[in-house]
């Protein structure tokens, strides 16, 4: 039998008291027992490298006596010796020298004075009083501290007058939110935290690919020295008539030599690897028989030759623009402005590099941006009023930016600011030169996430091919691939100034599209006592759509149960590409840049969408990805999955042993159609197209019990508890989830995980997908017993949380 006594200990490192498993327990847990132990060996390095400072001291100072002693004995002396005798620089000394006049001789380049002389001036010299202490300034404590709530309840004034002022009378105030109030209990903790460097996944599928043709162009290049790669856009003469057909182009020639030296390219490359990439090599070298490989390098060309052509005829515009107006006219300005730009944009594209445009656009390795990102090209022109007296204007600015598209599908939308070079620029606009690849059709369902683009499977379906809905034959939408924003703006307007310390920012309708698409058969695992299962999915798409802003005017459209989507998206011009968020109140020369040829039509005159076309912007991905069924239906569904994915999250990085910054956890629900239920989901998906391996890893019974069991350790041992708190920073809550937490608990997160680690033992396989196995009873039951915790607490009412509030007249430090 074991022994039931309850020791009670003090812990040695924090000071609390403790039920010990022994009598020979020092520390409360394992935190403060691996804290004691490094405290004790930065003390005995401490103690060491103090003992050797004071040895060096005490050897130093032997020293300068020895060197006192021996000035002391000499009558005449140098001007260092001098120094070190006083104590004093060197360039002090030739100061007392000029101002006590004290008597030298110079023998040579050396300078002598006579120690005597020099002691005589030091007697003479008048006592000088000591300077009194400055007074130092008692600090005023504050003692009165008010909540906004309460300074608006008291004096009966709004928020954004007392906003006001408080800025103008500088009344300390502080924002203390729950993270920063954790900040501040815990400062040292947080400081002393890890920084993970970066993942660098080379065995990735769509790295693999890139990889494989920066071997391909290093190889041509070492095989003659007349194969030379172009150092700049300008020498590859896209704009020449049936350049792509020529055989001496040079990305031709990189083509054709891949294809006849295919085998020897094939084997060479693949013995870099191990046994475990062989797969995935396999995969991209049916792409070189199917031609898929080539047809990517030559269309990215295309669509740099498309964007060139575009800018030509844009310029062609201007000038023949200019011929008609007047020298006098105002607008003569505007048209010199408008060709300044669109002839050093030209210019820049022209001089940009190869190898830098292969590497942005995707085709060779970026570990910056592993998806291809979206670029913004601005233009900003100098201000009317600067100008001389000719009415010479500035040259205006033009840079290109890139941003990876999980950050630019909002960032960059039309409608919102980008901060950069000291300038706030306005996206305005969209480039419609590769509108023939970019833009297509799609379908959507109202009821689920479901979404086709025309010309895959399941577009031409009558009904959502996940749920069944009817909505799916009707719900039809233009949607454009985001590649590239503009924006074109004056230097005063663009001009960033301190009126505003936080930086603006615009709200999109933005939804995560999942299509789970098997490559070969599809199988599982599952618990089916509690409702849990896994499944792995090799080829998950990813489609990331921004809807427009909330505040677009138009009909309404039903997308996954979300009934508030605009039908009108991105209103775009086809000829120029100015783009409207917000119609409402936009007049009709705003909806064009003032080079278009249509800048006299608007969308309300547009019946026949001759001129303008409502958009949908996405992004795509393909990568690997785990379902996880979770066991919830009914009650409280999003706070338990918030707390489901937060220790998943703690339990991946504890199985990794660091942070796997590229696994992306999201929650999704789809229909059962076999309970008519929604089932509720973590899909834990790669961020690096194409997938790194990791997931395939963990997709294994065993693998992943240890991640539950990871997870559930972490939350059981949060010392949180021991304070008084239902959770912190160290288990369920994160930065992520800090807007829906009310409804939060580590012991509820801990009962959900204890739940599932009893039942690790009866993992099941199944042939068919998760989403099969019958919640019926199960979840229910989980839920009442949520249920019963929570009229419990009802009862017996809790500490309530600090919730977020502006501390007016409140130190940081209190």
């Amino acid at each position: 039998m074991g022994n039931k006594v309850r020791i009670e200990r003090i812990c040695e490192f924090c000071g609390k008291t403790f039920i010990a498993k022994t009598c020979k327990t020092r520390f409360c847990c394992k935190a403060c027992n691996d804290k004691y132990y490094k405290e004790l060996i930065r003390s005995d390095r401490y103690n060491a490298v103090t003992k050797e400072v004071k040895e060096e001291k005490k050897k130093r100072i032997r020293l300068a006596v020895d060197e006192l002693e021996v000035i002391q004995a000499r009558e005449f002396i140098s001007l260092k010796q001098l120094a070190i005798y006083l104590g004093v620089s060197r360039k002090s000394i030739y100061t007392y020298m000029r101002i006590y006049e004290i008597p030298f001789s110079q023998i040579g380049s050396r300078i002598i004075v006579k120690r005597k002389e020099v002691e005589t001036v030091m007697m003479n010299l008048k006592s000088v009083k000591t300077m009194q202490e400055r007074p130092v300034k008692s600090t005023k404590t504050i003692t009165d501290f008010y909540s906004a709530k309460e300074i608006e309840e008291k004096y009966q004034i709004s928020y954004s007058r007392l906003y006001v002022i408080a800025k103008e009378n500088n009344i300390p105030s502080a924002t203390l939110s729950g993270k920063r109030l954790f900040y501040y209990a815990y400062p040292l903790e947080m400081m002393q935290g890890e920084i993970s460097t970066p993942g660098c996944f080379l065995e990735a599928k769509d790295i693999l690919r890139r990889h494989f043709l920066a071997y391909c162009i290093d190889t041509w290049t070492s095989a003659d020295v007349n194969n030379i790669l172009p150092q700049s856009i300008r020498e590859l003469h896209l704009l020449n008539d049936n350049i792509f057909n020529d055989p001496a182009f040079a990305i031709n020639r990189i083509i054709e030599f891949i294809k006849n030296h295919k085998t020897t390219l094939r084997s060479e490359f693949s013995i870099q690897y191990e046994d475990k990439t062989q797969d995935a090599l396999k995969k991209l070298f049916e792409t070189l028989d199917d031609g898929t490989f080539y047809n990517r390098i030559i269309s990215d060309f295309t669509m740099l030759s498309n964007k060139l052509h575009f800018l030509g005829k844009e310029l062609e515009q201007y000038n023949e623009q200019k011929k008609h107006i007047a020298a006098n006219d105002p607008a003569s300005n505007q048209i010199k402005e408008l060709i300044k730009a669109s002839k050093k944009q030209y210019g820049q594209i022209m001089s940009d590099s190869v190898i830098e445009f292969m590497t942005n656009i995707g085709l060779l390795p970026n570990y910056a941006f592993p998806e291809t990102g979206v670029k913004l090209q601005a233009n900003v022109y100098a201000s009317r009023e600067k100008c001389d007296k000719e009415g010479n204007i500035a040259e205006p600015k033009a840079f290109e930016l890139t941003r990876s598209a999980s950050q630019g599908i909002k960032e960059l939308a039309p409608g919102n600011h980008f901060y950069t070079q000291r300038f706030k620029l306005n996206v305005s606009g969209l480039n419609t030169f590769d509108w023939k690849d970019s833009l297509t059709e799609m379908k959507f369902c109202s009821k689920c996430d479901c979404i086709s683009l025309k010309g895959e499977d399941g577009f031409n379906q009558a009904a959502c091919p996940k749920c069944g809905d009817p909505s799916w034959g009707i719900n039809k939408h233009n949607i454009l691939k985001f590649t590239s924003a503009r924006s074109v703006m004056y230097s005063n307007d663009a001009a960033l100034d301190d009126s505003k310390e936080e930086r603006e920012s615009e709200n999109y309708i933005i939804k995560r599209h999942y299509m789970f698409h098997h490559l070969g058969a599809t199988t599982s695992y599952a618990i089916r006592g509690v409702g849990f299962g896994i499944e792995f999915c090799n080829n998950m798409e990813l489609f990331e759509v921004n809807y427009g802003m909330k505040m677009q005017s138009g009909s309404k459209v039903e997308v996954n149960n979300d009934a508030n989507v605009s039908q009108n998206g991105f209103i775009t011009c086809r000829y120029c590409g100015k783009s409207t968020p917000v119609l409402s109140g936009t007049a009709t020369e705003e909806q064009h840049y003032r080079f278009c040829t249509h800048k006299d039509i608007s969308f309300a005159d547009d019946t026949k969408s001759e001129v303008f076309e409502t958009l949908y912007l996405y992004r795509h991905m393909q990568t690997e990805a785990i379902k996880i069924l979770l066991p919830i239906q009914i009650m409280d569904a999003s706070s338990a999955i918030e707390m489901f994915k937060s220790g998943i999250q703690l339990g991946l990085k504890a199985y990794y042993k660091s942070s796997p910054e590229h696994i992306r956890i999201d929650s999704y629900s789809e229909m059962n159609l076999a309970t008519m239920k929604k089932d509720y989901y973590l899909v834990m998906y790669d961020t690096i197209p194409g997938g790194t391996g990791y997931l395939s890893t963990l997709y294994n019974t065993e693998e992943f019990s240890k991640l539950l069991q990871y997870a559930y350790d972490k939350i059981h041992d949060c010392q949180c508890q021991y304070e008084g708190k239902d959770g912190c920073y160290h288990c369920i809550l994160t930065y992520g989830n800090q807007y829906n937490r009310e409804l939060f608990s580590r012991e509820q997160a801990e009962a959900l995980f204890e739940k599932l680690i009893e039942h690790t033992k009866s993992w099941e396989t199944l042939p068919s997908s998760v989403g099969t196995i019958s919640q019926t009873g199960v979840a229910e039951d989980s839920e009442l017993e949520l249920k019963f915790i929570d009229s419990i607490k009802t009862v017996q009412p809790v500490p309530t949380k600090q919730t977020e509030a502006t501390i007016l007249l409140t130190p940081l430090t209190k």
